[in-house]
């Protein structure tokens, strides 16, 4: 039998690698100003739905901020506080426009308030 932990490790490789060859690939096919690439939809996507700036900064809290000195929260209460959150900054995204010059403090702090929910409300 397999071992989940392993499959999972393969699902990431294979993932990581799968995109890193497409985005060499669309970087460099030509196309103007590089729309088609990861970074600039993911970059336009981000504007318009701020729970993806917010999102990441979730996982990352997530993944590597552990340690939290709170307890762990009951998985009931972390999807009652993380997914309404999402979805009102998802709404949030479509009403207020940011100018160009303000956006990367927009994103930072979507990411940086994604950190500490995710760490604070979703510890491993």
């Amino acid at each position: 039998m397999i071992d989940p932990r392993h499959a999972t490790i393969v699902i990431l490789v294979l993932a990581a690698v799968s995109l890193s060859v497409w985005a060499i690939y669309v970087a460099t096919n030509g196309v103007p100003n590089r729309r088609d690439t990861i970074s600039h939809i993911l970059s336009q996507w981000g504007r318009r739905y701020w729970a993806l700036p917010f999102a990441a900064g979730v996982l990352c809290g997530h993944f590597w901020i552990t340690g939290s000195p709170w307890r762990p929260v009951h998985p009931v209460v972390t999807g009652l506080v993380l997914i309404p959150a999402a979805a009102g900054l998802a709404l949030l995204g479509f009403h207020v426009r940011v100018q160009a010059r303000y956006w990367p403090a927009t994103a930072l702090a979507l990411l940086l308030a994604g950190i500490a929910l995710g760490a604070l409300a979703w510890p491993i």
